[in-house]
């Protein structure tokens, strides 16, 4: 339990491993882990956003009138990622104050641009 209660590595310096592995011994010792747990649930939610952000540029890429929208698509999704990370600031907060659940913290930003991606797709399959 000491080594646990001294535990001063960053979660972003640890593997999902090693941080899932810290969580169960500090929890076992009785210590307060609500932000290493929506650290945990956001290493495995930020690198599938990678690929919901890829989805988002999908519709601008693939227009056939590109030189009319060209910039209108570049500040979308620069407002979307901007939008995304300070949301996941915000999300962490709430999650670590016990305000919301730390899963649920760590996968709403990635809903939130997988229904804005489905949408701009949706709209492009329509031709508009």
């Amino acid at each position: 339990p000491p080594k646990v209660l001294n535990q001063t590595s960053d979660s972003s310096q640890l593997s999902y491993w090693q941080l899932k592995k810290i969580i169960e011994d500090a929890e076992a010792a009785g210590t307060n882990v609500s932000d290493r747990i929506v650290d945990l649930y956001l290493k495995l939610s930020t690198p599938f956003a990678n690929l919901l952000f890829v989805f988002l540029t999908i519709p601008f890429a693939l227009r056939k009138e590109r030189q009319e929208e060209k910039y209108i698509g570049i500040v979308i999704c620069l407002v979307t990622a901007l939008v995304y990370w300070f949301g996941n600031l915000a999300l962490r907060s709430f999650a670590v104050k016990g305000s919301l659940n730390p899963l649920l913290a760590a996968w709403i930003m990635n809903i939130l641009v997988l229904f804005l991606s489905y949408m701009l797709i949706r709209k492009l399959d329509k031709g508009q």
